[in-house]
C-alpha cells in the first residue's frame, strides 16, 4: 500500500516519491495519524491494511521512557490494535446517552479561536442531526468544520451559574466527515495511544534559504529541522514530530521561530502571494543563498518596510475618514 500519499504537503510528498523513498514502520504509522486531509475512517482502514501485510516490527521511534514508558517497546501491530480500539472506544462513548451530560455544537473557521454556536442539545443524535441540517442549508467554506462536544454537568460548584466541566470532543469536516475524537473522561478507557511520543524524521526537499509556509499566513525562511532530541525534555517540551527552524518577518526586522512542531505540512511559498512584511522575504533568501551582498539586503529590507508603513498608514487614514463620513464629518 502507497503510505507516502499521506504525507499532508505536497512538496515533502512529490520528493518522497521522486527519490523513491521507503518508509519504516514508525513513518508509516505516523503520517497516517499525522494526515489532515482524511477521516478518521480511512486512517482506520489504512492501518488495518497495514496489520494484513507489513511484519509485526517493534517500533523504533518511541524513546522518551518518562513520558511514554508504557509505549516504549510496543510493536506496530499492537500499536495500531490498540489505537482502533481507542478509536471504537471514544466513538461509542461520543454518541452514547449518558446520565449527567449534554452536547453542543459550534462552527470552526481557519482560525480556531473563531467560531459560531449552533446550540445545545440532549443527545448526540440531536446534536448531529442539527450540524447536517446547517451543512444541508448553508455555503460552507472548504477550511470551515464542526466541532461536537460532549461536556458532563457538574454542580458541585455554584457560582452564580451551575459549573460547566472539561469537555470531550470530535471534529466533522463541512461534509459530515469525522476527522478526529478526543475524550478525556474517566468513564471511557482508553489505551491513548498516538503520535505524541513519535519522533519522526523524514527527508525534505528543503533548502537553507527556502521560502516556505507552514499553513496560510505563516510564511517563513527555511534554516532546517530535527526530530526532536532527549535534550529537549529539559525545556518542558515533548511534541513528539519533528521541530522546524525559521525566520519570520515582522514590521521592522525577524524574529527566529524554533521549536515549532508541524506534521509535515511545509511547503515552498508562492511568491506572488507573498504581501506587506512578508515581501522582505525575498531579499533574505537572497542573502541566505549568496545571491546578494549584505548592503543590498539590507537597503532592499529597509525599502520594504517604508512602503509596507506607508500602506498602512494610508489604509488607517482611509478608515478614519470613513468613519468620519459616516456621522456626518467631511473634511
Amino acid at each position: 500500500m502507497d503510505f507516502i500519499r499521506y504525507v499532508n504537503s505536497k512538496d515533502i510528498r512529490h520528493y518522497l516519491y521522486d527519490i523513491d523513498y521507503k518508509l519504516s514502520p514508525d513513518q508509516k504509522i505516523f503520517i497516517v495519524l499525522a494526515c489532515s486531509f482524511i477521516g478518521v475512517d480511512e486512517k482506520v482502514k489504512a492501518l488495518e491494511s497495514y496489520l494484513q501485510s507489513s511484519d509485526d516490527l517493534p517500533l523504533t521511534s518511541i524513546t522518551d521512557e518518562i513520558n511514554y514508558s508504557e509505549l516504549v517497546g510496543i510493536t506496530s501491530h499492537e500499536f495500531i490494535r490498540r489505537y482502533i480500539s481507542d478509536v471504537k472506544a471514544m466513538t461509542a462513548f461520543m454518541k452514547d446517552y449518558s446520565q449527567g451530560y449534554f452536547y453542543q455544537a459550534k462552527i470552526e473557521y481557519e482560525s480556531n479561536s473563531d467560531s459560531d454556536l449552533l446550540g445545545y442539545f440532549k443527545s448526540f443524535q440531536s446534536c448531529f442531526d442539527a450540524v447536517q441540517k446547517y451543512s444541508k442549508e448553508n455555503q460552507m467554506g472548504d477550511n470551515e468544520r464542526f466541532r461536537i462536544e460532549k461536556i458532563l454537568f457538574d454542580d458541585a460548584y455554584y457560582c452564580g451559574d451551575n459549573y460547566l466541566s472539561g469537555s470531550s470532543y470530535c471534529f466533522y469536516s463541512n461534509n459530515l466527515q469525522l476527522m478526529d475524537i478526543y475524550v478525556y473522561d474517566n468513564n471511557c478507557k482508553t489505551y491513548g495511544v498516538g503520535i505524541d511520543g513519535m519522533y519522526i524524521g523524514i527527508p525534505m526537499p528543503f533548502k537553507r534559504g527556502d521560502i516556505v509556509t507552514l499553513g496560510r499566513n505563516h510564511s517563513s525562511v527555511y534554516l532546517g529541522y530535527h526530530p526532536e532530541k532527549p535534550e529537549d525534555y529539559k525545556q518542558g517540551r515533548s511534541f513528539g514530530d519533528i521541530l522546524y527552524y525559521g525566520i519570520y518577518p515582522f514590521a521592522t526586522g525577524f524574529r527566529s521561530g524554533w521549536g515549532i512542531p508541524f506534521s509535515y505540512e511545509l511547503e515552498y511559498a508562492n511568491l506572488s502571494l507573498l504581501h506587506g512584511n512578508e515581501l522582505k522575504l525575498i531579499p533574505l533568501s537572497k542573502y541566505l543563498k549568496g545571491e546578494i551582498e549584505v548592503d543590498e539586503f539590507y537597503k532592499t529590507v529597509r525599502y520594504q518596510e517604508i512602503k509596507t508603513e506607508e500602506a498602512l498608514e494610508k489604509e488607517y487614514l482611509s478608515t478614519f475618514f470613513d468613519s468620519l463620513e459616516k456621522v456626518g464629518i467631511n473634511l
